[in-house]
């Protein structure tokens, strides 16, 4: 149930939580003056999992509203106001439940499309990603990366290639009218041509930015 905190030079131990706990993979979340925490398991064993949640203020930690399902190493992504909890394990198969937190209570959402735990995640609590980690029955390491906005989707390793890609490549001063038009040119450029094409797509962005 330790608890330490960063300044960029040391570390400093501070309150501890309530409900000591492992397992929590994407569980923490926030800030080192609002934070959240949610799961994880209570032994080392497999079959004492927990939903307990607990926000801090900088100063103590305080038990707010339960996981509806108990769970640990889940993926995660928000703060003490929005987030979301994906997956994970419990005292059962891997699981593909995902919970939303308002800032006030856990409400269940679509699931994942694949049952997994041990993942990778990150995010908001409004726009999440959890790529790898292990699925079950059977048990299999896993590739595939699933992101959210409303609800969980499968995407390919290149879409997220694309999408970051362009969101450098458009010039921040275009017009959302100009922004709209490149992002659909830049996305048919990449997917046909390749990351090769990069060079061409900036020459035809900042081109249309200035006739703009």
């Amino acid at each position: 149930d330790i608890v330490e905190t960063y300044n960029g030079t040391a570390w400093t131990e501070v309150a501890d939580l309530n409900t000591a706990r492992g397992g929590l993979f994407g569980g923490p979340q926030g800030t080192t003056t609002a934070a959240i925490v949610f799961g994880g398991r209570t032994t080392a064993t497999n079959t004492t999992n927990t939903g307990v949640t607990e926000e801090y203020n900088g100063t103590a930690w305080t038990e707010v509203s339960d996981l509806n399902t108990s769970r640990y190493e889940m993926g995660a992504g928000g703060d003490q106001t929005s987030a979301l909890c994906a997956a994970g394990s419990y005292s059962g198969p891997t699981q593909s439940f995902v919970e939303q937190w308002d800032g006030s209570s856990w409400t269940e959402v679509a699931n994942v499309t694949t049952r997994r735990h041990n993942m990778g995640s990150g995010g908001s609590g409004s726009d999440m990603f959890v790529t790898g980690g292990y699925s079950c029955c059977p048990a299999s390491t896993l590739t595939s990366t699933e992101v959210w906005t409303q609800a969980f989707k499968t995407v390919t390793r290149s879409k997220l290639w694309q999408t970051h890609i362009v969101q450098q490549l458009i010039p921040g001063k275009a017009s959302l009218r100009i922004k709209i038009v490149m992002i659909s040119i830049c996305r048919v450029i990449l997917a046909m041509f390749g990351l090769w094409a990069i060079v061409v797509v900036k020459s035809v962005a900042h081109l249309a930015t200035k006739k703009e």
